[in-house]
């Protein structure tokens, strides 16, 4: 068993080798726990088998079929080595399911995300005290951890950066690390010619973090993350985007999702073998996450939820002070449509 304090978790992932156990990635920073569970599932993955071994579950997955997850580590690899699994948004009704395979731990690695776990929360409290167990906490990077960052981003690149636009860049990041390594490869690339950041380049092409903050309200509702979803339309409401533009892009969302779906059909082909963030314009890391929700949404239920965005879409533009409330409302009920399937 292990509880790793905050400051020793970088040091602990970076060991040559990581032993196979539950590593349970919690914390208030949504954008590190997904960074720190990448790292763990590509140091699994560079070993025998590879990536065929990965099975990415998101926890409305397992509502859904509760014997999923045994299936999954009851099952031999057909490529060698050792099943290796990642599960998103987890809760507390993992647990007894944990706690089985804890009591005579299978050869294999599973790392769960979860998000801002107290000390109470079981799914805390039984990484932290179980063999074969980790608990690994994530927490918003302070103006240390920030300057590292960039000194490292933009050192590999070998790109120079003034001390008073590192200062400024610093100022505006640090809520979320995906949001922070999003903002550090727009400015990669465009430093790709001079090589060079200065002041006002960083006064005119940072702090625009926008459209992740409206993505992160999108994946949320999407995958039926109620917790999630409350934090990122919090976020993207504090952010100043107004709920319009927020139903404006849930429609688009939605819409791309039921498009994905017919062409699937109409080409005899897996939904997911389709997305491609090239073709389709959206982040790399969003990948998996998209490919989730095409499971986990059938054409009927798009269409309905397609209705709905444009119903609210109506209501909101003829509100006056309950605009907010009409695209949260609309947005939980769709989360919560997928959460209990």
């Amino acid at each position: 068993m292990s509880a790793l304090k905050a400051h020793e978790v970088e040091r602990f992932l970076s060991a040559k080798s990581l032993p196979l156990a539950l590593y349970v990635i919690y914390g208030p920073d949504a954008g590190l726990v997904t960074e720190r569970a990448r790292q763990i599932v590509s140091h699994f993955v560079s070993d025998e088998g590879g990536a065929m071994n990965l099975s990415d579950i998101q926890m409305s997955e397992l509502d859904a079929d509760p014997s999923f997850l045994a299936r999954e580590v009851g099952t031999p690899s057909l490529f060698g080595g050792n099943p290796l699994i990642r599960i998103r948004n987890a809760s507390p009704k993992l647990v007894p399911q944990l706690e089985q395979f804890l009591a005579d731990w299978p050869e294999t690695a599973i790392v769960v995300e979860a998000g801002n776990l107290n000390p109470r929360d079981k799914l805390r409290a039984m990484a932290e005290k179980a063999a074969h167990a980790y608990a690994l906490p994530c927490y918003a990077d302070n103006d240390a951890d920030l300057a590292r960052l960039i000194s490292e981003t933009f050192n590999k690149e070998s790109i120079r950066i003034s001390p008073e636009a590192s200062a400024l860049l610093r100022s505006s990041l640090g809520n979320d690390r995906e949001i922070t390594r999003r903002e550090l490869e727009k400015l990669v690339l465009y430093a790709q010619e001079s090589r060079e950041l200065s002041l006002d380049d960083i006064v005119a092409l940072s702090g625009d973090n926008a459209s992740i903050a409206v993505d992160q309200v999108l994946d949320a509702a999407a995958v039926g993350h109620l917790d999630n979803l409350d934090r990122a339309i919090g976020r993207a409401l504090t952010q100043g985007i107004d709920a319009g533009r927020i139903l404006r892009a849930a429609l688009s969302h939605f819409t791309f999702l039921r498009q994905i779906l017919a062409e699937a059909e109409e080409k005899n082909q897996r939904p997911a073998d389709l997305i491609d963030p090239r073709r389709h314009r959206f982040h790399f890391s969003r990948t998996n996450t998209l490919k989730t929700q095409l499971r986990l949404w059938d054409p009927a239920a798009l269409a309905d939820a397609i209705e709905r965005l444009q119903q609210a879409s109506l209501k909101q533009r003829t509100a006056r002070n309950t605009g907010d409330a009409i695209a949260g409302r609309v947005l939980v009920s769709l989360a919560t449509r997928v959460s209990k399937r």
